[in-house]
């Protein structure tokens, strides 16, 4: 995966007012593949030159332990350790349960994930990841397309 997406992700999370969004967590950290959270108390909020603004850990410990799919299992010393309960978390490989296929963009991934309807499980596939998109939703019974994955 490239730094963009890694990137674009940060971005969701800070600009979309998601830690007011505690169902949407779990969803989001199982789309992400992860299964244990470290939550480093007390670390300064205060930016140095262009780095990007933090989220006070406070905010993010109160995220975690409103969430009834996330557990604290440990602490040591300034860290704390959380962990995703197991129906969420979903290994490296795994056979989705249900294919999404989108036509927004990945910004638009905490609507998607707070619609309702998104089951656990899925594999989400955005229209700029996919050649031959607009062919999936065609009339065509027997369409001549392939569709390849585009990291």
């Amino acid at each position: 995966m490239d730094a963009s997406y890694i990137e674009n992700y940060r971005k969701i999370v800070l600009d979309n007012n998601f830690f007011n969004e505690r169902k949407i967590v779990p969803q989001l950290f199982s789309f992400l593949n992860i299964k244990y959270i470290l939550v480093r108390n007390g670390i300064s909020s205060i930016t140095l030159g262009n780095a990007e603004p933090l989220v006070p850990s406070d905010i993010i410990k109160n995220l975690l332990e409103s969430s009834e799919d996330i557990t604290k299992i440990n602490t040591f010393d300034k860290v704390d350790i959380y962990k995703l309960d197991d129906n969420y978390y979903l290994p490296h490989f795994y056979i989705p349960r249900e294919i999404i296929y989108t036509d927004k963009d990945i910004e638009d991934l905490p609507d998607i994930l707070s619609s309702g309807n998104y089951p656990l499980r899925s594999a989400i596939y955005f229209k700029n990841q996919i050649s031959g998109f607009d062919n999936i939703f065609s009339d065509d019974k027997n369409p001549p397309y392939n569709l390849e994955y585009n990291e």
